[in-house]
């Protein structure tokens, strides 16, 4: 538990980075954070905002029924691996603003109470959107 806030602005994971079930009691800062590994934050409860801005993410991201209470920014955040955010909360506004996904993305039983991106708005780009990309199809 990080009962105020927490900076991990710029923090290099070379393994896996565990944060399953941690709560944030106050902002959350990840900005330019790289997870070599897979970043895990399922169950993970975020009270304040939550920052992951040009976040680059190796491995899977898993945020499975992670609480985000405040307003969450994956904004020009790179996922290599699936990132999965099934069942989780959103309560603030959520942005993935010109984010990349290159592995499948999944929202699958998302709750979003406040405002949520358009991917095509914000330039945010699935494999299946782009015509010439074989990643994330099995090839």
């Amino acid at each position: 538990m990080f009962g105020g806030g927490a900076v991990f602005d710029g923090a290099m994971f070379g393994g896996h980075a565990v944060f399953d079930g941690v709560k944030f009691g106050g902002d959350a800062q990840f900005d330019k954070a790289n997870f070599g590994g897979d970043a895990r934050f399922s169950g993970a409860k975020f009270d304040g905002n939550a920052w992951f801005d040009k976040a680059k993410f190796g491995g899977d991201a898993r945020f499975g029924g992670a609480m985000f209470d405040g307003n969450v920014r994956f904004d020009k955040a790179k996922f290599r691996g699936d990132a999965r955010f099934d069942g989780a909360k959103f309560g603030g506004d959520a942005s993935f603003d010109k984010a990349k996904f290159l592995g499948d993305a999944r929202f699958d039983d998302a709750v979003y109470d406040g405002r949520v991106f358009d991917p095509a708005e914000h330039g945010v780009r699935l494999p299946a959107d782009d015509p010439d990309s074989t990643e994330g199809q099995g090839h």
